[in-house]
């Protein structure tokens, strides 16, 4: 009776002990599930206006640094652009000083050379022929006769005689500042004997100049290859 009441007592005090150390172990305040997972909760549950402001600040951003690209793109293509007018004024310049000297006698060098490389132009040469046969007949121009018209792809060559000294000045006056022969052109003369001379007129379609700018280069590359 004794030997059990003893064992009783230890049996109790065994499971005592058991709690105290369960409960020490693990206090409430350590547990893994409340230290983490409430913080995580707390920023999945945040409102979704503070996502809003910040994908606007982001593409409000985005659309400052595309303004400012654009302003540095606008700020070189006129420092370019201006670069490239001071040039082509310097190009100008040269190319005239260079030229000028020898212009008369090298345009129609050039103006046939170009006319070598193009095919003629069938209807255009019917009509510039037509047009100027008809100026020709008004009788201010009766000094002045038609030899030939030949047209091609950007350039027509009229070639006309005078019979002296005052149709050629009628012709140049009055027949290239009207009608047919109104367009971007350039005239070359050559003097005949008894006072007679031709003239020859190139003539460029009436909205393009650029063949006037091709001979130019052409003359520029001439003077300088054979150091005029």
């Amino acid at each position: 009776m004794k030997k059990r009441t003893i064992l009783i007592i230890f049996i109790g005090l065994g499971a005592v002990l058991s709690g105290f150390i369960l409960n020490f172990g693990h206090p409430a305040d350590a547990s893994p599930s409340f230290s983490k997972y409430p913080k995580m909760r707390a920023v999945s549950e945040q409102p979704n206006t503070e996502l809003r402001e910040t994908k606007q600040e982001q593409k409000k951003k985005q659309m400052n640094e595309l303004l400012t690209k654009a302003k540095e793109m606008k700020t070189l293509t006129e420092e370019n652009m201006e670069r490239q007018h001071q040039e082509d004024i310097e190009y100008l310049k040269y190319r005239n000083k260079r030229i000028g000297p020898h212009y008369w006698k090298l345009a129609p060098k050039m103006f046939e050379q170009m006319l070598d490389e193009q095919s003629i132009d069938e209807t255009w040469t019917s009509e510039k022929l037509a047009a100027v046969k008809e100026l020709l007949t008004d009788s201010n121009f009766e000094g002045t006769t038609l030899n030939s018209v030949q047209c091609f792809e950007s350039m027509c060559r009229i070639v006309v005689e005078h019979d002296d000294e005052m149709a050629y000045e009628i012709f140049k006056k009055q027949g290239t500042e009207s009608g047919p022969l109104d367009q971007p052109s350039h005239g070359s003369r050559k003097l005949l004997e008894n006072g007679r001379s031709i003239t020859t007129v190139y003539l460029c379609r009436l909205t393009d100049s650029s063949p006037f700018k091709e001979a130019e280069k052409r003359m520029l590359a001439y003077v300088e290859e054979h150091n005029l």
